[in-house]
């Protein structure tokens, strides 16, 4: 190349990996006795160094940078290339919101205190994500326990995903006449809690 005498040059980028690369920047510094014309793609300069931006490489991709430049006087003309990359990372975190739906049913009417009393509990996650460590909670009225003589009920439903439902029976009896109504309550580790509706049990003289 003689002196002043512009001359064809070029860069090959390539990429190596099985990825995508991206804001690649070639960076051309120690330029000695080295002048650049144009380039495609263009090149900026700054405090003496060119630069070429490359948003992005496919994998196994190559970019090729050419360029048109001069020496300015005798002797050699040198630089040196170094490439960077800069991959854009990004993650997506999914947010849940569980809802527990709590249904209490009782037998609304029975004759006698000897006859049984079935109080049924449905308990549901109608929202997304799982509802962990749900108990559902029931304090009976005065005048009617449980079969085996308890006046609380506690059920550890445990963990329920979205969208599942558990139902449980129990059976119970009135020690007097009159009428017996209570709500249920649903709480979980997680968060929501609901409230069931208050059926009455009417228990008539046989």
């Amino acid at each position: 190349v003689r002196v002043g005498q512009e001359y064809d040059g070029s860069i090959e980028v390539k990429n190596l990996t099985d990825v995508e690369l991206q804001n690649i920047v070639v960076n051309l510094d120690n330029l000695s006795n080295v002048q650049f014309i144009s380039s495609s793609p263009e090149w900026t300069r700054k405090n003496g160094e060119v630069r070429w931006d490359l948003p992005l490489l496919p994998a196994s991709g190559t970019e090729v940078i050419r360029f048109r430049a001069k020496a300015m006087a005798a002797g050699s003309a040198s630089n040196c290339l170094s490439v960077t990359y800069a991959n854009r990372l990004c993650a997506t975190t999914s947010v849940v919101e569980p809802q527990l739906q709590l249904a209490k049913s009782a037998t609304p009417e029975v004759c006698g205190t000897c006859t049984d009393i079935t109080l049924t509990y449905a308990v549901r996650n109608s929202g997304t994500g799982v509802a962990r460590g749900v108990v559902v909670k029931d304090t009976l009225p005065e005048g009617l326990v449980l079969r085996d003589g308890r006046t609380a009920v506690e059920l550890q439903a445990g963990d329920i995903a979205a969208g599942v439902e558990r139902i449980y029976n129990l059976s119970a009896q009135a020690k007097r006449r009159g009428t017996f109504t209570s709500a249920a309550y649903a709480t979980s580790e997680s968060g929501p809690t609901a409230q069931s509706e208050a059926p009455a049990t009417v228990v008539r003289q046989p």
